[in-house]
């Protein structure tokens, strides 16, 4: 994964992230952190300070198809192909998440 800053018409390169061999599926900011979800089925954190990664689980059985944060609570939603859907917390002072409810349609 590849962020960028676009200043005029250059676009370099900011900051590169590993893929792991499967693409990103969504991407979300919240505070400090960038919250990546994965084919792989894993949702990875990583600080926007040291550009390192500080968290990783695996969420889903299957491709996660999208993410989302409530900003306030940090809150994570995930869906996958894996017919569940899940919310997470994000702990706001080390990047930690942890699984709070899991629904399976």
């Amino acid at each position: 994964m590849v962020t960028f800053i676009i200043s005029s018409l250059y676009i370099p390169t900011y900051c590169t992230f590993a893929c792991f061999r499967y693409p990103c599926t969504s991407l979300r900011m919240w505070g400090d952190f960038i919250l990546c979800a994965y084919g792989s089925g894993h949702i990875r954190v990583f600080g926007t300070q040291t550009w390192s990664l500080i968290c990783e689980i695996a969420a889903h059985a299957r491709w996660i198809t999208a993410i989302d944060v409530a900003l306030e609570t940090g809150h994570l939603l995930s869906v996958s192909e894996d017919s569940f859907a899940r919310v997470w917390q994000i702990s706001r002072e080390d990047g930690r998440v942890s699984l709070m409810y899991d629904m399976w349609k």
